[in-house]
């Protein structure tokens, strides 16, 4: 089980922060895990936590948007080769609909075009996309 904080309430409901256990993520067919390495506190988890933005929001979620960390499992439509890629996402519902980088493990979805999520790897061997080199 991973650890994770999570935010019950807002402020506005009665402020509740705790710190959880939550079952380790499994990849959807063209999701990969993600080993939390940092995740930033941004003005958005603020005004989460304030209440002054809900629209989209629902509660319990774990926050945080703004992840680095390093692949550990992919969907069985990747290739086992971004296993052990360092990246940095490209937030849409990470922390806000889906849950995000104030955990220990978050799951994200790469089968997307340039136009939504993404996430950018780097590695020796790679250049300025290097997703496009794995599919």
């Amino acid at each position: 089980q991973l650890k994770a904080v999570i935010l019950q309430f807002s402020e506005k409901e009665g402020l509740s922060l705790n710190d959880i256990s939550l079952d380790d993520p499994k990849p959807e067919v063209e999701e990969v895990i993600l080993q939390v390495s940092a995740c930033g506190f941004s003005y958005h988890d603020a005004l989460i936590i304030n209440g002054t933005l809900n629209r989209g929001v629902s509660l319990p979620r774990v926050l945080g948007h703004e992840i680095s960390g390093v692949i550990v499992d992919v969907g069985s439509k990747l290739s086992k080769k971004l296993i052990g890629s360092k990246v940095v996402v490209i937030p849409k519902d990470l922390g806000h609909r889906q849950n995000g980088g104030f955990a220990e493990f978050t799951s994200e979805a790469i089968k997307e075009s340039v136009q939504s999520r993404i996430i950018y790897a780097w590695q020796r061997d790679m250049c300025s996309n290097p997703i496009d080199n794995y599919q």
